[in-house]
């Protein structure tokens, strides 16, 4: 009798138990891809949005000067937006799902030796600091850049 069972095949708990564990690795192998796959596109679109930002900014210290005035329609971001848009070399954005735009304008005032809001009383002085805000595929990401024009004294 021991020799005719030593030549027993395996019995359906084995089977069964080899089948579940192949599975769960199969699973877990699974899983980790997804993970990996997800993790590097969300890097890859946070490094196009950085990019971006590098791209808008540059353009910017490139386009014409804005000075502030008194008048608050014209000391704003949205006008700021609408002169840089005006410009015929803007950056645009190589993906058509991504925007830009200009989202805060300080003006430096060398009084309080600090950048504010709104134009300074003594006038424009010739810096200002824009904050500009890059948005792709549901995330985004903002950037200040300080711009100026000469001033002669």
């Amino acid at each position: 009798m021991n020799s005719r069972r030593a030549q027993t095949g395996a019995s359906l708990v084995e089977v069964l138990v080899s089948v579940v564990l192949v599975g769960v690795v199969i699973l877990g192998l699974a899983a980790g891809m997804l993970t990996l796959i997800s993790t590097s596109t969300t890097t890859s679109e946070r490094q196009q949005i950085q990019l971006a930002l590098g791209s808008f900014t540059e353009s910017l210290k490139a386009s014409s000067y804005t000075p502030c005035t008194s008048d608050p329609a014209v000391a704003t971001a949205a006008a700021h937006q609408a002169a840089y848009e005006a410009w015929p070399s803007k950056w645009v954005p190589s993906q058509a799902d991504m925007t830009r735009s200009i989202t805060e304008v300080e003006y430096w005032n060398k009084d309080q030796a600090a950048f504010v809001a709104q134009c300074p009383n003594a006038g424009d002085q010739g810096t200002q600091r824009l904050t500009v805000q890059v948005d792709f595929k549901g995330r985004s990401g903002s950037a200040q850049v300080v711009t100026g024009r000469l001033v002669t004294p």
